[in-house]
């Protein structure tokens, strides 16, 4: 009986494969939309917000893929510093990365390149000291947020590529001012006859140049809106503080210390580190060279002396006022300082056509020198840069370009006597030069025909596809335009401001418009340039 009922289900199966083949591709189905709606969704990046992090890139025709976890925030909230995916509030059909930089209950707000909060309303730049709190970056975030601006290996390595690039000479240069030394096979071998010391960039700043961080590859075919009414090398306007200085040492017998200093403007961030032949302490220490009467400088001592012949590699790096040191990629020594500084102190003055800074006194650059008292093998020097924010994007500002009143100087990023609202968050693009984010969104009220207020994306750019309102076609009325409101729905409209404050800054993102966290870059961009992007993303 059994035998008779087993046969006849593997005959009816036998006369029924479709089933099966239409089982399994229906919870593929199913399976594949569970993972859009509720898991993960890939997403390609358009645009170059978040470069160098994520390309988008139209001169290059790179384009990042990248996988989002929509789970992670249904069980928690988004954290700062945390790169996200959400609606935008002013045009809900459309999609935008950017990193989670200002929680509900701050106001934020710009200075020397770093970010700041207070949880006072009220807060403004002269307020008491302990208002506002620098925002530092998590170690593990701020290593991918590095820009590498220059290796030295013994020399250029490509003179070529520097005079397509049309930079200044000096920014690839590095000035050995005292001392003795010869290259040996791309290191440089330090005599022990006198101190050496040696600086970079020669005659020059560490500025915020548009291309810092890119590959090497693409460098030249980055594009830039307004590029070509720029002076090379594109932006650079402001002297950048943050620096981080790599290298490897092979000391001799006779070394007796090691000292890197990263130059700030007027603040010095000493790291030295004691020789075979050196007595006292390895210590990193913050000292403001000018005006220093009555303030005490932040210091930190360690335990730890360079063997003779053993090779180390040595990492130096001040960010978010913050030192470390590191030796072998082992922390030895970190100090943390919290001051905000007077705006004069870094305003910096460019003129039109210059092609170099006006008015900075040799002392007020921004730079990495390298000393040592005996001889030593230095090979793999490598400097680089922190994301250095500014108040507004470029592409709101006419050139030429000048940072007396932009870029260093204290700015609120906020209305005036305003925080983020509960439930909401402050996003910022990683290419603040070139970021449409919270810092420039404005949202447009206009009266439509029926007597309603209809709200959208402001954008005023004029012959733009993206300008909103725009002049209705086909109307006799002068007076009408055509309005994309927050929902996507065109709608005809007065040329009359219906808000009475009339475009309005409107910087903030609800908690439901954020769609879920980027993981991963899973998709490389085109070779030659770059071809492995497989990377996670912080």
């Amino acid at each position: 009986m059994f035998g008779r009922r087993k046969k006849a289900d593997s005959q009816f199966k036998l006369h029924m494969p479709w089933r099966e083949n239409l089982e399994t591709l229906s919870a593929a189905i199913v399976m594949a939309l569970v993972l859009k709606f509720f898991v993960v969704e890939a997403y390609k990046i358009p645009t170059g917000s978040m470069q160098p992090t994520l390309m988008g890139d139209d001169g290059t025709q790179i384009y990042d893929r990248i996988l989002v976890d929509k789970f992670s925030f249904v069980a928690r909230d988004p954290e700062r510093w945390e790169v996200v995916v959400f609606k935008y509030p002013l045009d809900l059909v459309k999609n935008y990365v950017k990193r989670l930089v200002g929680l509900p209950g701050e106001k934020l707000a710009v200075a020397d390149g770093n970010l700041w909060a207070a949880t006072d309303p009220q807060a403004h730049e002269g307020s008491p000291a302990g208002t506002w709190k620098i925002l530092r970056k998590p170690v593990e975030v701020q290593r991918d947020l590095w820009k590498e601006l220059w290796t030295w290996e013994g020399g250029e390595k490509d003179p070529e590529r520097k005079a397509r690039l049309n930079e200044d000479k000096s920014r690839y240069e590095l000035e050995v001012v005292e001392g003795a030394w010869r290259a040996s096979k791309g290191a440089m071998l330090v005599d022990a006859a006198k101190p050496f010391r040696c600086l970079w960039p020669k005659d020059g700043t560490v500025r915020d140049l548009y291309r810092d961080g890119y590959p090497a590859a693409i460098q030249e075919r980055i594009d830039f809106p307004g590029r070509s009414k720029m002076k090379p090398p594109w932006v650079g306007t402001n002297q950048v503080g943050d620096l981080r200085f790599d290298l490897r040492l092979t000391p001799e017998a006779d070394l007796a210390e090691v000292e890197i200093v990263l130059r700030a403007y007027q603040r010095l961030h000493h790291f030295r580190i004691c020789g075979p032949a050196g007595s006292g302490e390895s210590f990193v220490l913050w000292n403001r060279r000018r005006g220093a009467s009555g303030e005490q400088n932040p210091r930190a001592a360690f335990e730890r002396k360079l063997a003779a012949g053993e090779t180390v590699e040595l990492r130096a790096e001040v960010c978010d006022q913050r030192l470390r040191l590191l030796i072998d990629d082992e922390e030895l020594a970190r100090v943390e300082f919290d001051l905000l500084w007077a705006a004069a102190e870094h305003r910096l003055s460019i003129t039109e056509g210059a092609r170099g800074l006006e008015g900075i006194r040799d002392d007020d650059v921004c730079r990495v020198e390298l000393a040592l008292k005996g001889s030593a093998r230095v090979e793999g020097l490598r400097t680089f840069r922190d994301v250095h924010y500014l108040p507004e994007t470029t592409r709101a500002r006419k050139p030429p370009f000048t940072a007396t009143d932009w870029g260093n100087d204290f700015t609120l990023l906020h209305p005036n006597d305003e925080c983020t609202p509960e439930g909401h968050y402050f996003m910022m693009g990683d290419n603040t030069q070139n970021s449409l984010d919270s810092r420039g969104w404005k949202k447009v009220t206009r009266e439509a025909l029926d007597g309603t207020e209809v709200s959208g994306n402001w954008n005023g750019m004029p012959g733009s596809p993206d300008t909103n309102p725009r002049p209705a076609r086909g109307e006799e009325d002068p007076g009408m335009k055509v309005l994309r409101t927050t929902t996507g729905r065109e709608v005809l409209v007065k040329d009359q401001p219906g808000d009475p404050q009339g475009e309005r800054h409107a910087p903030y993102v609800r908690r439901d418009l954020i769609v879920g966290k980027a993981v991963v870059v899973f998709w490389p961009t085109k070779p030659p340039a770059d071809a492995m992007r497989w990377k996670f993303v912080r």
